[in-house]
């Protein structure tokens, strides 16, 4: 089995389809073309114009210098942030920085401007400006906020390339902070994914790091490791429960055709079974007649495991209990005999995921085959002796004309929501962008000796 329940993800080429798009009604608004104040290092302002649309680079980089700088510091000087745990030992510190430091080494990923006009305006009004054409290439990192379990995006530093050795260290130490600042505060801020709700299971968020909780900056959580940035793939994991799981082998052939949620077999019964439980919690008490017998039944059903199939559809087995109440008409002048069967077994299931309005869902159960077993419980000999030749088929009677049916009736209308993918609304310069996914289809998945379920579907922006 996997260690995470659930992963959403989308590889880079995926995220760069859908970002000229972006750019295009982003654009329209102004914000891509702006004078920030620098009043700094000899200059007074400096005027862009984003004039490409932005690609994003899904590979990790490590950690970042800037990063391991801020990090180090954090520990070196006293901070509020930390008067909640006790006193580190140089030892402790150096296995928390070391840890820290290992958690945001795989989250951060690259967003280059590939083409950025700039005019440089100097302190010395007599000096003319300074037209330049220069890419960017921010460094950012993915976290997750605590109160919301979002993932939130913000840049940690940038580099401008020119061309001009000189110029581009001039730009990167007097003005990339604030083009940094400009970009983080009007463009990632207003970035929110939210983490699916899987019809209402409780989900932890998992990593290899508890450590890095502790540490933060500008009001940013680097969280332990919730995100992968891998193989060109950005990577979010989720686990069932409230224990972080490790997470799997980096080599994983995630799907590059969409952006793709995949869920485990554990979180689908998870799921199912309290769906289940609601829709059979009362079935109906059954009364039956079938030769000298009469009686009635009632059937309830627990514990549904289920396994997705190569094909993609989910077979599986629940279990299934019934207590029965029977009466024996004997011929006269005999007494009638009433006893108490039990039944207990489990009764195999299949059933079809399916995409309705961007919500995946399993329905179509039906039952595959019964195995059940039938205790007809105390009966007195003389009894026993009137009756034995008679109950193995009182018992398939019992369990194929009247317990099946119930069964199949109790199944077949349930539709067990999995989860529902939503369109996620940005909001820049008051211009709302809907990201939502299209032609969303499910699939089955092999993963490290495990079958995970697939739906994706390509990103669009309206």
């Amino acid at each position: 089995m996997v260690a995470y329940n659930a992963v959403v993800g989308a590889h880079q080429d995926v995220v760069n389809t859908i970002l000229p798009e972006a750019y295009t009604a982003v654009y329209g608004t102004g914000l891509l073309t702006q004078d920030i104040d620098i009043n700094q290092a000899g200059f007074s302002k400096v005027h862009f114009d984003v004039t490409k649309a932005p690609t994003v680079n899904f590979t990790a980089l490590g950690v970042p210098a800037c990063v391991k700088t801020l990090v180090k510091t954090f520990f070196k000087t006293p901070s509020d942030q930390l008067t909640d745990f006790p006193p580190l030992d140089p030892c402790d510190k150096t296995t928390v920085i070391d840890g820290a430091l290992d958690a945001v080494s795989s989250i951060n990923f690259d967003i280059t401007l590939p083409v950025v006009n700039l005019v440089l305006s100097f302190s010395d009004v007599t000096k003319q400006p300074m037209p330049v054409v220069a890419s960017l290439t921010l460094t950012a990192v993915v976290t997750v906020d605590a109160g919301t379990s979002n993932l939130d995006v913000q840049a940690l530093n940038g580099v401008v390339t020119t061309g001009d050795t000189g110029l581009d260290l001039l730009i990167n130490s007097a003005i990339v902070p604030f083009l940094r600042d400009y970009i983080n505060a009007n463009f990632l801020s207003a970035i929110h994914i939210p983490i699916l709700n899987f019809a209402g299971v409780s989900l932890s968020v998992p990593g290899k790091s508890h450590l890095a909780h502790i540490i933060r900056w500008k009001h940013m959580l680097i969280p332990q490791i919730v995100v992968q940035i891998v193989d060109n793939f950005l990577l979010v994991f989720v686990a069932l429960g409230s224990t972080p799981p490790d997470l799997p082998d980096p080599t994983t052939g995630w799907p590059t055709d969409g952006v793709f949620v995949s869920t485990d077999a554990t979180l689908i019964s998870t799921i199912a079974n309290t769906a289940i439980q609601n829709a059979t919690s009362s079935l109906p008490h059954t009364s039956f007649s079938e030769g000298p017998f009469t009686g009635d039944l009632g059937v309830s059903l627990s514990n549904l495991t289920v396994n997705i199939l190569d094909d993609g559809s989910v077979g599986g087995s629940i279990g299934a209990a019934a207590d029965c109440n029977v009466t024996f008409h004997t011929p006269w002048p005999l007494p009638n005999f009433s006893f108490g069967p039990t039944i207990n077994g489990s009764i195999g299931i299949s059933a079809k995921p399916s995409v309705v309005s961007n919500e995946v869902t399993i329905s179509d159960l039906g039952v595959t085959n019964l195995s059940l077993n039938i205790s007809w419980g105390g009966i007195p000999d003389w009894v026993s002796a009137l009756i034995n030749g008679l109950l193995g088929p009182l018992e398939d009677y019992i369990i194929n004309t009247v317990i099946a049916p119930l069964i199949r009736d109790a199944l077949s209308p349930i539709v067990i929501p999995v989860y529902n993918i939503q369109p996620i609304p940005v909001t820049i310069g008051g211009l709302v962008l809907n990201i939502a996914l299209n032609n969303v289809s499910t699939e089955q998945l092999p993963v490290a000796g495990d079958t995970l379920l697939v739906a994706h579907g390509m990103p669009s922006i309206t």
